[in-house]
């Protein structure tokens, strides 16, 4: 990460943080105060410090909205494309769906 400038397009990048055991997480929060609205709210933490996403951090302490997330999420995977063709996946089992939130 460049110490005086802001990398927009690689934001954070965690094998620069720690090149071993980086714990990456994303964190629901429920705000209904502060004056935020009422809902869900989500931030990544890599090695338990929170990390600000480019274009979704309105929330409380730089969160991202639970529908600005959605929505987040579908630009990037626009982005980025399918995780079995990106990567060249060589088995049949691979998936583009992540259902760890799921009503």
């Amino acid at each position: 990460m460049p110490l005086t400038t802001i990398n927009f397009y690689r934001a954070w990048q965690s094998s620069k943080i720690l090149q071993f055991l980086t714990n990456i997480g994303i964190e629901k929060m429920e705000c209904d105060s502060y004056g935020f609205d009422q809902g869900s709210y989500y931030r990544v933490l890599v090695n338990n410090n929170p990390q600000v996403l480019v274009d979704c951090n309105a929330g409380p302490g730089g969160s991202c909205g639970e529908s600005e997330m959605a929505d987040w999420l579908n630009g990037r995977a626009k982005v980025v494309g399918s995780y079995g063709t990106t990567c060249g996946v060589d088995y049949g089992n691979s998936t583009d769906v992540l259902g760890i939130y799921g009503s």
